[in-house]
């Protein structure tokens, strides 16, 4: 399968998140990754300091 269409993002509200997004070809469907990289990230920052705002 290939890509029509495919990047990476990163919400504005936090950098160290980058996630995929892209277009399958065939279905024209959009695919993103954003909820599966934000778990990954923050499992694995799990008794992590947290940042002061």
């Amino acid at each position: 399968m290939h890509r029509t269409y495919h990047s990476y993002a990163t919400p504005k509200n936090d950098r160290k998140l980058k996630f995929y997004i892209g277009q399958n070809n065939i279905t024209r469907e959009i695919d993103e990754a954003y909820e599966y990289e934000k778990n990954r990230l923050y499992e694995s920052n799990k008794g992590a300091i947290p940042a002061i705002k």
